[in-house]
């Protein structure tokens, strides 16, 4: 990843962890109920990046190699789909991998 992306995405992320932050101290203060506060502001956004992670998120090829050659290109077609690249590795090439690995 470029330096220069880096550097905005932690930035973005910085400011996230800030604002978040602020809205759980509105929300206190709001609401004066702590536990609505902890399930609004904790719980809600916790199940909401877990069905993320469990739905969207690729095994990575590495882990992929145990179970053969098709899991893993298909896993690096999603992979070269979604970073917006050609796709170009064939089963031969995933095959002397597997056998490097072993």
């Amino acid at each position: 990843m470029d330096f220069h992306l880096r550097q905005k995405y932690s930035l973005i992320l910085q400011c996230a962890f800030g604002l978040a932050g602020i809205f759980v101290s509105v929300g206190y203060y709001l609401l004066r109920d702590w536990r609505n506060v902890t399930h609004l502001f904790c719980t809600l956004p916790s199940i909401l990046c877990l069905a993320v992670i469990i739905f969207y998120l690729e095994e990575t090829p590495n882990n992929l190699l145990k179970q053969g050659s098709q899991a893993v290109l298909g896993s690096l077609r999603r992979i070269s789909k979604i970073n917006g690249l050609q796709f170009t590795i064939t089963d031969e090439d995933v095959i002397k991998v597997i056998e490097l690995k072993k």
